[in-house]
């Protein structure tokens, strides 16, 4: 299965999802933080009432922290 959005939506569309977890690889760039805040934004948009958090394993990369 690829990691396409409308796969991501079939996935949750059906389903009573409240909450979702985007997870960044571990030490993660400026560039995956704002890639999963843009895909969280876009699930917000499709499914209003769910909730959501990005998060990254261990912590973010030095230039992340800084901005």
């Amino acid at each position: 299965m690829g990691n396409s959005f409308r796969e991501i939506m079939d996935l949750i569309g059906g389903r009573d999802v409240k909450s979702i977890l985007i997870l960044c690889h571990q030490n993660a760039d400026p560039d995956a933080i704002c890639s999963s805040y843009s895909l969280l934004s876009l699930l917000k948009h499709f499914k209003p009432d769910i909730y959501g958090e990005v998060a990254s394993p261990e912590s973010v990369s030095k230039i992340s922290k800084g901005i």
